[in-house]
């Protein structure tokens, strides 16, 4: 079952309380986690502070599978997982979250991309100047509307805030950063950054999709419930935050992951988890208890990042089908 989403209205008294508590000298409000999220049980609690970046190196999707021509369901997150999917080729990309804010910032940053310059782009998510308004102007008028109107009105209430001069020329307190250096790590894990040449590539391909993102409000275990059959899923790492959760309140495990192979087109592909370098055995473990009840005809399998430091995850565990063991690389 669909969430049933706020209203755009209902949504801007929630951010705009974030704006204030923290204008009014409270510490920033964290950001959601899929953990968070089923510890409280309350599936109607969903507008939360948005990330900007990913932090997983993306450069494992090329060595996945083939993205071409492909339909792919991502995490919506900070918009990077479907912007590299459609680097990569794919045909259509859909997203799912439980933030209904994160939709409107992932539309901002496709946006962004394509009526920015790659500089322009790297100094509007520079710490400094995340989401200057000043850049922001630059393309607004590009927006969909209902997008537009929400950022319009942040702007706008941040604006009012007199006595917050210093805080007026970003969205800090609704963001999640990274880091001191987020353009570093945004060219570092994401593919369509690496140059300017494939900055140039993604836009070519946004331009040529008439709507190349679609975003569902949607919690990561219903996602069997609300999308058709895709050639190509990425989990990210909710997995393990779901598996942490359940097995902290000492719940039955509710095996989810084993539904997945379900929502693949025959010949598809699914990137169920990650972990970081330097992860302990029993933790992967742990997390990976229900991989011996995937459908027989699936298989488990190791991909190296591209590119690799310390802390970043080297191993993703996927479901191949079996008829496409070639196309999956093992470590």
């Amino acid at each position: 079952m669909q969430l049933e989403e706020l209203s755009l209205e209902d949504k801007l008294k929630v951010v705009k309380g974030m704006l204030k508590t923290y204008f009014n000298g409270n510490l920033i409000l964290k950001p959601i986690s899929y953990s968070d999220f089923y510890d409280t049980n309350n599936k109607n609690n969903y507008v939360y502070r948005f990330y900007v970046s990913t932090n997983e190196n993306l450069h494992y999707f090329e060595q996945l599978t083939s993205f071409n021509n492909k339909d792919v369901l991502v995490p919506t997150a900070s918009g990077d997982h479907a912007l590299n999917a459609i680097f990569f080729g794919a045909n259509s990309v859909e997203t799912f979250d439980i933030n209904s804010i994160a939709k409107y910032h992932s539309d901002l940053k496709t946006c962004a991309i394509q009526h920015l310059t790659r500089a322009e782009f790297l100094k509007f998510y520079s710490f400094h100047d995340l989401l200057d308004k000043n850049i922001y102007d630059k393309f607004k008028n590009h927006l969909e509307d209902e997008t537009k109107f929400f950022f319009d009105e942040i702007f706008k209430f941040v604006d009012d805030y007199n006595d917050h001069k210093q805080y007026l020329n970003t969205l800090h307190p609704i963001v999640e950063e990274r880091t001191y250096d987020m353009a570093f790590d945004m060219i570092y894990n994401n593919p369509y950054l690496e140059n300017d040449d494939t900055y140039k590539i993604l836009q070519h391909k946004l331009a040529k999709l008439k709507n190349p993102i679609k975003h569902t409000l949607c919690p990561a275990d219903e996602i069997t419930d609300n999308f058709d059959k895709k050639d190509i899923i990425i989990m990210s790492n909710i997995y393990s935050a779901y598996m942490q959760t359940k097995i902290r309140n000492n719940e039955n495990i509710k095996p989810y992951i084993t539904e997945i192979p379900n929502l693949l087109k025959e010949n598809g592909t699914a990137s169920l988890n990650y972990f970081y370098a330097g992860t302990p055995s029993d933790i992967r473990e742990r997390y990976m208890i229900n991989m011996d009840k995937l459908p027989l005809n699936y298989r488990i399998v190791n991909v190296k990042p591209k590119w690799s430091r310390i802390h970043q995850y080297d191993v993703i565990y996927a479901v191949d089908n079996a008829n496409q063991k070639d196309n999956a690389i093992e470590k």
